[in-house]
């Protein structure tokens, strides 16, 4: 009988993968991730200046560290750039606030062209083309 512990492919002697790519954090429900980037819209006169994420804490009624639990997924799909003295908002998250005032239920698609081209839409794209 083999010994599991010599076998590298044994899941038991296998590396344990890691993430390579940030997931939204579990914290915050989806309509407070939303409210979140419409508030770095607002706060940074419209993609114009940095915003603090305890700022954004403040208007959304979510503590600070949840809204700093939401950054690294925003910057890595590209919805928000790390400047200082905080992090600004994209174009396209500056047109989702202003949709959001005509239309709060289409206002969305203006995030359309950010998620379809992060990682997580363009692996959700071939498999709903296949």
């Amino acid at each position: 009988m083999s010994n599991p512990a010599d076998n590298p492919s044994h899941p038991a002697t296998a590396p344990k993968s890691r993430l390579t790519k940030k997931l939204p954090t579990f914290r915050v429900g989806f309509s407070k991730q939303l409210d979140a980037l419409r508030a770095y819209a607002v706060l940074s006169d419209n993609g114009t200046k940095g915003v603090h994420y305890t700022k954004v804490g403040e208007i959304i009624k979510v503590h600070e560290a949840n809204v700093s639990s939401m950054n690294p997924f925003f910057v890595e799909i590209g919805l928000v750039e790390k400047k200082d003295p905080g992090y600004v908002p994209v174009a396209d998250v500056v047109e989702y606030n202003r949709a959001y005032g005509w239309n709060a239920e289409t206002a969305a698609r203006k995030l359309a062209p950010i998620i379809n081209n992060s990682w997580f839409g363009l692996a959700l794209s071939h498999r709903l083309q296949f």
